[in-house]
């Protein structure tokens, strides 16, 4: 087992970040950036029920996606009606038609980089990074931001 609170450095899989991920969610303070291509209904859904109390208590949280248009995959009306739940649920939604990298950002230092599609489809072969880098946080956050 990864120790939760203090992790630094480590790689992880699909079959052992999703409870150090969740955890540095539920502990956010200010703010959550996750950079997403993909989405799925059913990690919106997961993903909406992790926050709920995490917006209550006032963060920010953002998801960069691709455009519809530029969503190659599947249905671009189910793809819509998604992202219109996350923003009905108050997420800050950022439409992209460029941005491919995978990442979440919690209060502008914890990292999460690497293949997983946080709010779609998950392979075997993904794999993340999970880092305590303010510097990091914000080329990441520059890059998104500029990018769009």
């Amino acid at each position: 087992k990864t120790d939760k609170s203090n992790s630094y450095g480590f790689i992880y899989d699909i079959d052992n970040y999703y409870e150090v991920f969740k955890n540095d969610l539920l502990n956010a303070r200010k703010e959550v950036v996750i950079c997403s291509p993909n989405i799925r209904a059913s990690k919106v859904k997961q993903i909406i029920g992790v926050m709920k109390s995490v917006q209550e208590r006032g963060v920010r949280i953002t998801i960069i996606t691709w455009d519809m248009d530029s969503d190659k995959y599947g249905d671009t009306g189910l793809h819509a009606a998604l992202l219109d739940d996350l923003r009905s649920y108050g997420f800050d939604v950022v439409v992209s038609e460029t941005l491919s990298e995978h990442f979440s950002i919690i209060d502008k230092s914890i990292v999460w980089y690497g293949s997983v599609n946080f709010l779609g489809r998950e392979d075997v072969e993904d794999n993340l990074m999970r880092i305590v880098n303010t510097s990091v946080a914000n080329e990441l956050l520059e890059i998104a931001f500029t990018v769009n």
